[in-house]
């Protein structure tokens, strides 16, 4: 068995796309956060807000700023976001 220091640490993202998720963000972010608490790889969180205008983002972001935040101009809907994201995930990629 590999010790700690023996096994390569590997990058890890999470990505959560939101439209108007005020209710539910917080949660969503601080349950990922807890999870990756205590993970011996490199993560990157990454939130792609497809133009919400309840202000979620912001307010997520204010009590996780741990977390980048891709603001999207118009909502591009899911596949639109999540193709938003082929620039800054090939970013940190390498």
């Amino acid at each position: 068995m590999m010790s700690e220091r023996e096994t390569p640490r590997r990058r890890v993202g999470l990505v959560v796309l939101n439209w108007n998720g005020g209710e539910v963000l917080p949660a969503c972010l601080a349950s990922l956060d807890a999870a990756v608490t205590h993970s011996r790889h490199a993560v990157t969180r990454l939130l792609v807000d497809n133009a919400s205008t309840d202000g979620s983002a912001d307010t997520a972001l204010g009590a996780h700023p741990q977390w980048e935040l891709l603001r999207l101009d118009s909502n591009r809907r899911f596949a639109g976001g999540m193709n938003a994201l082929a620039g800054p995930l090939h970013g940190l990629a390498n």
